[in-house]
C-alpha cells in the first residue's frame, strides 16, 4: 500500500500518522513528567532546550510545550494542594 495514493487525494497519509503519533507521544510524556513532578530544567534538557541562550529561546521549535508544561505544572501543583 502507498503512503500516497488516488483515495487520499495524493495526500501523504504516512506523514499525517507519524505527526499525529508524534504529538500524540508528547501528550503522554507531558503527562507522565506532570505526574511525577519533574522539574523545569528535566523537561527543558528532554524537549533539548538546555543551554539555550534567553532570545534564541523563544524562537526554539520546542518553546511553545515547554511554556505549556510550566503552566500545566504550576496548575497542577495547586490542584495537589
Amino acid at each position: 500500500l502507498n503512503s500516497t495514493d488516488e483515495r487520499s487525494g495524493g495526500i501523504n497519509t504516512t506523514s499525517i500518522m507519524s505527526k499525529i503519533a508524534d504529538k500524540i507521544l508528547m501528550k503522554v510524556r507531558m503527562a507522565l513528567w506532570l505526574e511525577f513532578g519533574k522539574s523545569d530544567g528535566y523537561v527543558k534538557k528532554a524537549l533539548k532546550m538546555k543551554g539555550v541562550p534567553g532570545p534564541a529561546l523563544t524562537s526554539h521549535m520546542n518553546y511553545e510545550l515547554f511554556v505549556e508544561y510550566v503552566d500545566k505544572a504550576e496548575k497542577y501543583r495547586l490542584d495537589k494542594w
